[in-house]
Order: structure tokens, then sequence, then C-alpha cells
């Protein structure tokens, strides 16, 4: 390992990964795998990878020849009950049906669910008419089934599930994003940090050991909670930087996290495409240009301000709105999530009778968050423009940040001052009209 410490410390060797890991992307998007299945296929069978039930209707993702997206509806409740208490992460299926394309958008910037499916590598959606699920799994996928189907005894199933495994199946996130705090409810930075700070604390005598079970540890969380792009950032980047001081490489934390960056988009060129993973490292990034001061609510306001605006360009490209008092809303919900319906939920877990204190902070969270979502105030409606302007924009705000010259900020704002009016300059205005059984029309129409 030391014989790499000045290969790993040359800028050139940096440049040279960057490019060989562009070059690797790109030959993966143009050239993409394609399917193992004949269009005509009626039968497939595999393991389970996730699945979620809502009503009488069965989601799930098998790892078959290639991951397949597969849809079932039950026809009773008693189907659904039996179907429930076998699915299982792991478990062998076999599914009846038909294969078809997934759909793809016609409405130009809306989203489309066949690139959606195509990031995760899943080319067909199987339209299953009957299934049967048995026995399988490894050790870890089985002890992956056992928390899940103990966590869904509890009342508060939803919360646990999001908080604890990052699973939102069963959480409705309306009133969470609409707030700009739906970052709270995807495992990510912080919940690997709080992890890593209470068994480094309780491991601190054991040393590199500790550190070392630690890693291991959190591959294993990392592994429960679906290896999702945000969560092995912050995995990956804490085994880095534990690596990084073992053997004394003297690498900067900025360095470790462009390693961790390039890593995870070797491993899979499609994280490139992840709304998670866009999020954690742009504003991760972003980071590493602020200083931090001693007050813990200066700091808050600082760090809430800076992810705000520095994740404005992919709220807009995604999703054409930002709601500017999620600034503020986070001042509250950061702490509250963080020291109180966190740990909350990780006392219910172990100390079941504790759960009515969990409700409580639950009933608080969704009082407060109901009464902020009233307030559209700092809601804005931004229309689609080319990401290559929100570059411009991030790289302005990243110029402010480095510089501290006013200016910069200046631009920043004016920047998405016209980028709000540039519509009401447009003489003319665009109507899609949608039928169902004719294409979509697009009608220029002089105003």
């Amino acid at each position: 390992m030391l014989s790499l410490k000045p290969i790993l410390q040359s800028n050139k060797f940096l440049i040279i990964l960057f490019v060989l890991v562009f070059l690797w992307c790109l030959l993966n998007f143009f050239f993409p795998k394609k399917s193992f299945y004949p269009p005509d296929t009626t039968s497939i069978s595999g393991k389970i990878l996730s699945f979620k039930t809502d009503g009488n209707f069965l989601s799930l993702i098998v790892d078959a020849k290639e991951k397949v997206q597969v849809f079932y509806y039950f026809d009773s409740l008693e189907e659904k009950s039996r179907v429930e208490s076998l699915l299982g992460y792991g478990k062998k299926i076999s599914l009846s049906g038909s294969l078809e394309e997934p759909s793809s958008s016609s409405i130009p910037h809306s989203f489309d669910y066949q690139k959606y499916l195509s990031y995760q590598q899943i080319h067909f959606i199987f339209s299953a008419t009957s299934l049967e699920i048995y026995e399988g799994g490894n050790i870890f996928e089985k002890t992956k089934t056992i928390v899940y189907q103990y966590i869904m005894n509890f009342k508060n199933r939803e919360y646990l599930l999001a908080l604890l495994l990052g699973n939102t199946s069963l959480l409705d996130l309306t009133p969470i994003q609409n707030n700009g705090i739906s970052h709270l409810f995807a495992i990510s930075g912080m919940h690997i940090s709080l992890f890593a700070a209470v068994l480094h604390k309780l491991l601190k005598r054991f040393g590199n050991k500790g550190e070392a079970f630690i890693c291991i540890f959190l591959l294993f969380y990392a592994f429960l909670v679906g290896f999702t792009p945000s969560v092995m950032r912050s995995v990956f980047l804490f085994i880095f930087l534990f690596l990084n001081k073992h053997f004394s490489l003297k690498l900067s934390r900025m360095r470790v996290f462009l390693y961790t960056f390039l890593f995870l988009l070797f491993l899979n060129p499609f994280n490139l495409m992840n709304l998670g993973f866009q999020y954690s490292f742009l504003i991760c990034f972003t980071f590493f240009f602020i200083e931090s001061g001693k007050n813990y609510w200066l700091n808050l306001l600082k760090t809430s301000t800076v992810a705000f605006l520095a994740s404005i360009p992919i709220s807009a490209i995604h999703f054409f709105k930002v709601n500017f008092l999620s600034i503020f809303w986070n001042l509250f919900f950061v702490p509250f999530v963080t020291f109180i319906m966190y740990p909350l939920c990780f006392l219910t877990v172990l100390f079941p009778f504790t759960e009515n204190l969990l409700s409580v902070s639950i009933l608080l969270f969704e009082k407060i968050n109901s009464w902020c979502q009233n307030i559209t105030l700092g809601i804005i409606i931004i229309p689609y423009i080319y990401p290559i302007f929100w570059f411009i924009f991030y790289l302005l705000f990243l110029q402010f940040l480095k510089s501290k010259k006013k200016k910069y900020m200046i631009y920043s704002l004016l920047f998405l001052t016209l980028v709000k009016i540039y519509p009401f300059l447009n003489s003319n205005a665009y109507v899609y009209f949608l039928d169902q059984t004719t294409p979509i029309m697009i009608q220029k129409l002089k105003v």
C-alpha cells in the first residue's frame, strides 16, 4: 500500500483516472447491455431483490437472467396474506405472464419510466398472472428479511422502515417533499455519521481493529438498505478515510472524496443518473468550500443555505420547483429528526415498550410539517432550461464560496431571476393536448 502513496497523491494519476472513468461511463450509456429475454417470454424464475405491496398490487424486482420489474395483482385478501407471509429477500420465485416494454415519456422533460428502469439495467416489465415462492437466500438475505418482518410488526412501521432501512414505500412523501425535507428520510451521510460516531465511541479502546469492525458493519448496513448510492458514498468515504489514516497515505479529504466518486462510478456508471447520487455528491462537494464555526445553530443555518442553493440545479431539472423556506424548515427538522426521531426509532426496535415515545415525536413532526406545508410563499416554479446553464449557475455559486466575493452571489441571483422571467419574454406558448386515442400534438400559439 505504501508503494501506492506517491501514485495516489499524483495529480496526473487523478486526471487519467477521471478520463478513464468518463470513457467507461460513455461506453455503458451509448452501448448498453441488451436483454437476454425474447419478447414472447411467458415465464421467468429467479430470486427476489426487492418487493412492495400496495392494496391488491404487488411490485417486485427479480434477478433472473437479468433484473426484471414484475407487477402482480392479488385476486383476494387470502391470496395477499399468503403471498406476503412468503415474501423475503433472496427467495426463489417462479412467474407466469407476459413481457412488456416500459412506456417512455411522450411529453418533453417529464418523467420517463423507460429511462428510469434502464438506469437500473431493467429492460422489461413482466405482468404476472401467477407466481410461486420457494425458500432460498443466503444468510445475509435471510437476516435482511428477518429485520424487515420484525419492523413490520410495529404500528409506526412506515417511519421505522424509512429512517432505519431507507424504505419509504409505506410513507407518504408528498407533504415532506413540498417542504424540501425529504432528504431526512433517505439514508445518507447523516445516518452513517451517527452510526460511525456511536460505534467509534464504543470501540475506541480497540484502535484500528475497532475501526476495521466499523467498516465491516457499515458495509453490512449498506446491504440492509439496498446499496443506495447516497449510502455507498458515505460508507466508502468512511472506509477510504480509514485506509488513508491506517496506511499514512496523507491524502486530503477532497482527494479521498474524489476517489470515492470515481470508484462508485466505476462500479456502476448508471449511478450518475441516480437522484440520490447527484444530490449526495454535489452537496457534499460544495461543503468543502465552507468553513464551520463554533456556534451550532449558525453552522446549521450556513449548511442549510449552502445545501439548498447547491441543490437548486438538480431540483429544477427534476422537479421544476424549489421551496426557499426549506432553508428555515431545516433549522427545526434536521435536529428534530437527527436527535429525537432517529434515536427513538432505534430505541423502539431494541425496546418495543418505548414505541409510545416515538408515536408522540411522529405526531409532533406531522403537525408541524402540515403547518409548514400550508405556507406556500417560498415555493418558486422554475421553467425548464438546458442543464448546461444550471452548470454555469453552480460554477458562479462555487466561485462565490471560494473567493467570498459578493459579485458572484449577485450573478447567481440574477441568473435565477432571468430563468424565472424568461418565459414571460417569449411570445410563443406551447400547448400539449393529451388524448387516449390520438398521439400528443404540439401547437404553437401567438400570445
